[in-house]
């Protein structure tokens, strides 16, 4: 039998939500025949079948979270035998995938859920955690597991790696974590997080010095100067998050200030409940909310404002368009041509942190992904290596896939390897904004509205110009106010002077 599970086609992906299921328990399927339909936070995609035969378990259903790795439907090639008992499986009603369910491990499909591999005589793990493993450095054969049937888990991995070499492994994390739990029995039910809880009682001082984080998370308390010891995860597996540390830096008084405020609204909403209209915060929506909150509490944002004289673009773009109508081009495609220019002159712009090895990348290609508004939410095709484009095939790369995002038609190629983003929000009517930048990219830049505006030239006359404002997001962990404005300035030098655009083409 193949588990047909859900693998990692984007960046960073980490789940994906079960959109439709495409087959029944019984079905016979063909190589590449689709399975299901999942949705990311980018893409929706299907999932196809790596193997011809008979669909023998479906493990989630609509609606289900699936963590990357783990099994979405199993299928046993021709000729093997099928179960009566896998035919019928269906997913119990509210039970969902992942980190969530047990389901796989119960239901003896796999032998791979077993506590100890008698094939290949290794510890169980999925995917995902091996990975975290060996971006830690751990050796995973020497976790003990805590997950269903002993397979090793991401909090076991995170447990081992505080403490490799002081014999408080992570079964030890687990059972304090427990022992702890039922000291403080009102914890959970108090809907307070543990950050914002006063620290007292046994969790606080037993599990002092395993603290479990991401890298990113331990880069950032290192850079407030917090211990990770004295602060309580709140993501329900007692893993700290950035917002702990966040929270952890307010102080307790300002936290349970903030705590009785949601509380009171939380009260106000519930009392309104029955008149509001509910809309579901998950799929694309709750994805998005995700990787904005990722971008916000990881990155320190700065915007820089400024407003660029648009007329001679907008001259070029009308003279083209009487030369050749075919090549009406959008003034969007030479804010981005000039941008590539302007990045190439002020390259940190175009670059990633990497945190983990303590490294700024410079990227050598320039990708230019597009905020596109599309009915499922915010979605960035990117068009790939602007550096080799004219400004017409940017303008027509752009069309094509605005027009693929609207229809929900994107692959995991035309959304991947982005390096700058820009938002043209203009058309919408807008005159200024503190855009998030798109993670792991380090700048965003979003174009206003157009409107005429009257201008004061050098020898004082007054003329009538058409004028836009641009915000400019960065990381300023990468770069200073200095260096932004460095860099809008070289884009308002192409833009108001639309002949450099053709002077420095390649």
């Amino acid at each position: 039998m193949t588990e047909v599970k859900l693998n990692d086609i984007g960046e960073g992906m980490t789940e994906a939500e079960i959109m439709q299921i495409l087959v029944e328990p019984g079905a016979s399927v063909s190589v590449d025949e689709p399975l299901v339909e999942i949705q990311t936070d980018k893409l929706t995609a299907e999932l196809p079948s790596p193997v011809a035969g008979v669909v023998e378990k479906i493990h989630a259903k609509v609606g289900d979270i699936v963590q990357v790795g783990n099994a979405v439907v199993t299928v046993s090639a021709a000729g093997e035998t099928i179960s009566e008992e896998h035919k019928t499986a269906q997913p119990s009603e509210g039970n969902s995938m992942g980190s969530r369910t047990n389901e796989s491990a119960e239901s003896g499909v796999n032998d791979e859920l077993m506590p100890f591999n008698s094939k290949t005589g290794h510890v169980l793990a999925v995917p995902h955690t091996r990975k975290i493993a060996r971006d830690l450095g751990v050796d995973i054969e020497h976790i003990q597991g805590t997950g269903p049937s002993g397979r090793v888990t991401e909090e076991d991995v995170y447990a081992f790696s505080a403490h490799p070499k002081s014999g408080v492994d992570n079964k030890t994390y687990e059972s304090v974590r427990s022992e702890a739990g039922s000291a403080e029995p009102g914890l959970a039910e108090s809907g307070l997080s543990q950050a914002s809880q006063p620290e007292s009682g046994a969790l606080a001082s037993s599990v002092r010095g395993i603290a479990s984080a991401s890298p990113a998370v331990r880069k950032l308390a290192r850079e407030y100067g917090v211990d990770l010891a004295d602060i309580r995860g709140s993501d329900g597996l007692g893993r700290i998050r950035a917002e702990d540390i966040t929270a952890h830096q307010a102080g307790p008084a300002v936290t349970q200030s903030i705590v009785q405020t949601i509380s009171a609204e939380v009260k106000s909403q519930e009392a309104k409940s029955s008149d509001a209209r509910e809309i579901p915060f998950r799929g694309r929506r709750r994805a998005i909310a995700k990787k904005m909150s990722q971008s916000m509490f990881t990155i320190p944002h700065v915007t820089h404002f400024d407003e660029v004289d648009v007329t001679d673009i907008f001259a070029v773009k009308e003279s083209l368009k009487k030369v050749d109508p075919e090549k009406n081009v959008s003034v969007a495609a030479f804010y981005i041509k000039a941008l590539q220019f302007a990045l190439q002159e002020v390259p940190i712009f175009n670059a990633k942190l990497d945190e983990e090895n303590e490294v700024i990348r410079l990227e050598q290609e320039y990708n230019i992904g597009i905020a596109a508004d599309t009915e499922d939410g915010l979605i960035v095709p990117v068009i790939k290596n602007v550096e080799k484009l004219s400004v017409f095939q940017i303008h027509t790369q752009m069309k094509q896939l605005i027009k693929k995002a609207k229809e929900n038609r994107l692959t995991a190629a035309d959304i991947s390897d982005g390096t700058f983003t820009v938002s043209n929000v203009g058309p919408m009517g807008s005159t200024g904004a503190t855009p998030i930048i798109n993670y792991p990219e380090c700048a965003l830049m979003a174009f206003h509205k157009t409107k005429k505006t009257p201008v004061v030239r050098d020898n004082d006359e007054i003329v009538i110009r058409q004028v836009m404002n641009i915000s400019m997001t960065f990381d300023h962990r990468v770069a200073d106010g200095a260096k932004a404005v460095q860099f809008t300035n070289h884009f308002i030098k192409y833009i108001e002077n639309p002949n450099l655009l053709l002077v420095d083409l390649g």
